[in-house]
């Protein structure tokens, strides 16, 4: 991604936050949770291995909720296909639109979660926008919790 790419991302990311937005899995790349910072919304980084300062430990897989609670917003910039599921629950259960920028055209079927999906292209990117988390969601991450 360039930065030019980062730049509308943030800036989608903005128009879509009502508060404070949640990077997952943020790594080594702060310049969307940096350019959100900017515009004055409250950002929470996390990744499973923080490695830059201000970028808290937390496992999606099993998530430390109190990260993510008050976000209107949870965003991951091309995590992995088998994490999309973790995030999205961990999203869906503080009541949190999700938007997730793929690596490349993969999708995964979120359906079971999110109620509403859709796809954001142009501007040299493409985003999937997931809003109206499902009930079951709400109140635990893991399902059969």
């Amino acid at each position: 991604m360039n930065g030019i790419e980062m730049a509308h991302i943030a800036e989608y990311i903005a128009r879509c936050a009502d508060g404070k937005v949640v990077e997952v899995g943020v790594g080594h790349r702060l310049e969307v949770a940096r350019l959100l910072t900017r515009m004055g919304i409250e950002v929470v980084a996390t990744d499973v291995h923080p490695s830059s300062r201000g970028v808290l430990m937390d496992d999606v897989c099993a998530p430390n909720v109190r990260l993510y609670e008050g976000a209107s917003v949870v965003y991951s910039l091309r995590p992995p296909p088998e994490l999309w599921v973790p995030i999205a629950r961990a999203a869906a259960r503080v009541g949190a639109q999700l938007i997730i920028r793929p690596f490349g055209s993969e999708s995964v079927d979120l359906s079971a979660i999110y109620a509403k999906r859709r796809t954001v292209s142009g501007r040299g990117m493409r985003l999937m926008h997931f809003t109206e988390p499902k009930p079951i969601y709400r109140a635990s991450v893991c399902p059969n919790a």
